[in-house]
């Protein structure tokens, strides 16, 4: 992905700055009760120069499972991904993440309403 100028710092800057202007606190990595992961899977372009890749963002957290009283350090609780294809280069995958981050923040926001 490197080779193809998709970077792990832009798509980070892109994601921590959406959660911080919609105002949504962005922890130091570790130091928070919850998770959000990004995750993306690309496959190379073919003949035609177009990409397929897939764009995971999941929330993490520690659960409880009351019924039997387990606990698991480190449960996905929420979880949204799309599939596309597209054009070379890291923008049409960077508006994906984007997007989602964006459905993120309004569910958030759904279940946490600002005060």
């Amino acid at each position: 992905m490197e080779k193809a100028g998709l970077h792990t710092d832009k798509f980070q800057t892109d994601v921590e700055l959406k959660l911080r202007l919609a105002g949504i606190t962005v922890y130091p990595m570790g130091q928070s009760p919850a998770t959000l992961w990004v995750h993306l899977n690309t496959a190379t372009a073919n003949e035609a120069g177009v990409w397929a890749y897939s764009v995971g963002v999941d929330v993490r957290q520690r659960a409880v499972l009351s019924r039997a009283d387990i606990t698991i350090p480190l449960a996905t609780t929420w979880s949204v991904a799309n599939v596309a294809i597209g054009p070379p280069g890291d923008m049409g995958i960077r508006n994906t993440v984007k997007d989602l981050i964006d459905v993120f923040i309004d569910q958030y926001f759904a279940v946490n309403p600002k005060e």
